[in-house]
């Protein structure tokens, strides 16, 4: 019967509750009718969705006589009390949450079918849930991090889910192979395998669609600390103390410092974002957690997407950004949450006032933001279609203070300029080298904005200042070696003759690459950095092999 109602009256997911009510009448005649097989309780919690995507009112006979049966069960185990007969130790710690549950009562069915109870959930049943996720949080995932049972609790008391999603996310019990900080999203919730984070993953969108926004941040920010303290962490002993260098980024000092750091503390960066100086943990990382396109807990990943695409929405419709910042600072003690809200005010920065002014006088939010929108060009980034203004995802810093220029008047632009003041005297104190600030800061200097003719164009461009023409110059001339090597390199290295679509250079191109090589290694003083004596090698052994063979045009004679 149970396969039949699945198989005849299962749509996209989906049953009829009307139609499955019979069934699970029958099914409730059990003692423990979540426990009588997984096809049952399959079906169970199908009929229990359904009945929740209906909002079913309170009331409901099935339902309470399905919590009867629960409370029966829950009410057979009485908690244990070991109390002092419990030694000490770094094993028992971080096992202490489990000392008073009986195991058969953190089952994954069981803890399920309390949540999926909804508006029928009583305060036995509460009381039930709220000693689980005080003895036991690691097991609340199929109430906290499953999109049903989220919406069920809410549709009970969002106030209640939000306390029992801050349990089970917050991973504060140690572990010597993986401390992220946050747990992470379990498999039969989301399925397997990529995408690894969406804004529905978990009870955040539910529960963020539900409970005031002070409730939602506070849980956001409480998850989120938690991760950004674990991070800092886990690189505290693996690395420098650096909080804001990547491991992974070679010692490059570009003219838009996208390698080079400011940080205000080793643990994170002080950042006066809302008009008071406060530390913000984490690195570069944490900071485009919003994005997905670093390392970091996937669940706090989805946590900020749902939170982004709730903003967005209260953005268009008309919400004070002032309000939004100070709301979603309240409680903030992690990169991530201002990583978001610098991309939510540049996407809708038509209805900002000054909002913007406080983050681009920072130095630090300019050499994560280089970083960040570099990686927007990973496929692993979010996909967030419907927001607005996609497009300025890729932006830097230096366009949006360029449209922020343009869009206001003479009084505006005197204001940015005394933030570009601001940036170098920020970086100074900082001990970032003025050749960056300077530099960064000339986007916010109306005197700097010269309009030139480029053919049949008329383009807007930004003059740096003359004290740092001959240090931008150089950068070039080092930029042009590096692509030039780069070119060289994925032009001759070895593989590129097995490609099925490659096509063998004529001479007079490897001509010109050899004498483009050799003026490379007569330019460079130094080819430790970039390897240019690899990339001509191969330049070199591609001309000698195509003279061997007869033809002497490909060096240059």
């Amino acid at each position: 019967m149970i396969r039949v109602v699945q198989q005849r009256h299962k749509v996209n997911g989906l049953i009829d509750h009307l139609i499955t009510k019979p069934v699970v009448q029958i099914l409730l005649d059990e003692k423990n009718p979540w426990d009588v097989s997984e096809d049952s309780f399959e079906l169970l919690a199908d009929w229990l969705q359904a009945l929740s995507l209906a909002d079913a009112p309170v009331g409901n006979e099935l339902r309470i006589r399905l919590r009867d049966r629960l409370l029966a069960h829950w009410n057979s185990f009485p908690r244990r009390n070991i109390g002092a007969d419990v030694p000490s130790g770094r094993i028992l710690q971080r096992r202490r949450r489990r000392r008073e549950l009986d195991r058969r009562l953190t089952r994954e069915n069981f803890v399920e079918t309390l949540a999926l109870l909804g508006p029928d959930i009583d305060d036995a049943v509460e009381a039930c849930l709220r000693a689980i996720a005080d003895d036991a949080p690691a097991f609340l995932a199929p109430a906290a991090d499953s999109l049903w049972s989220a919406r069920a609790l809410a549709q009970k008391d969002p106030e209640l889910l939000a306390t029992l999603m801050v349990a089970y996310y917050i991973d504060d019990e140690p572990s010597w192979h993986r401390a992220e900080g946050v747990r992470g999203h379990q498999g039969r919730w989301k399925g397997f395998g990529a995408p690894f984070f969406q804004y529905y993953f978990g009870g955040f969108w539910q529960l963020f669609q539900t409970a005031p926004l002070p409730t939602s941040v506070r849980v956001l920010n409480s998850i989120l600390n938690s991760g950004a303290q674990a991070r800092v962490a886990t690189l505290s002993r693996l690395s420098p103390p650096h909080a804001l260098t990547d491991p992974s980024d070679e010692e490059d000092e570009g003219s838009d410092g996208e390698t080079e750091k400011g940080e205000g503390e080793d643990r994170g960066a002080i950042l006066s974002i809302d008009g008071t100086a406060r530390l913000y943990v984490g690195d570069s990382h944490v900071w485009s957690w919003y994005r997905g396109t670093s390392v970091g807990p996937y669940s706090a990943m989805s946590a900020l997407q749902a939170m982004e695409r709730l903003i967005d929405t209260l953005l268009s419709r008309g919400a004070s950004p002032r309000r939004i910042v100070a709301i979603l600072l309240n409680g903030c003690e992690n990169l991530a949450v201002p990583g978001m809200l610098f991309g939510l005010l540049v996407r809708h920065m038509e209805n900002v006032d000054t909002e913007l002014d406080l983050f681009l006088a920072e130095p630090i939010v300019w050499d994560l933001e280089f970083s960040r929108a570099t990686n927007e060009h990973s496929g692993l980034r979010a996909k967030t279609e419907g927001l607005a203004n996609l497009e300025r995802r890729r932006w830097t810093p230096r366009e949006v203070a360029m449209r922020l220029m343009l869009q206001g008047g003479q009084e505006r632009a005197q204001a940015l300029k005394k933030v570009a003041d601001s940036l170098v005297e920020n970086g100074d104190r900082l001990g970032v080298g003025q050749e960056l600030t300077k530099n960064w800061a000339a986007s916010l200097d109306v005197d700097r904005y010269r309009i030139q003719q480029h053919g049949n164009e008329m383009h807007i461009e930004v003059e740096p200042p003359p004290e740092l023409r001959a240090t931008l110059e150089k950068h070039a001339v080092s930029q042009e070696a590096m692509q030039t090597s780069l070119r060289l390199q994925n032009r001759y290295w070895g593989s590129v003759k097995h490609d099925v679509e490659h096509v063998p250079l004529p001479s007079e191109q490897i001509a010109a690459d050899l004498a483009a090589g050799r003026a490379l290694l007569e330019a460079d003083g130094d080819t430790s950095a970039t390897r240019h004596v690899d990339a001509v090698a191969h330049v070199v052994r591609a001309a000698v092999e195509r003279a061997a063979a007869g033809d002497m045009e490909a060096l240059g004679i």
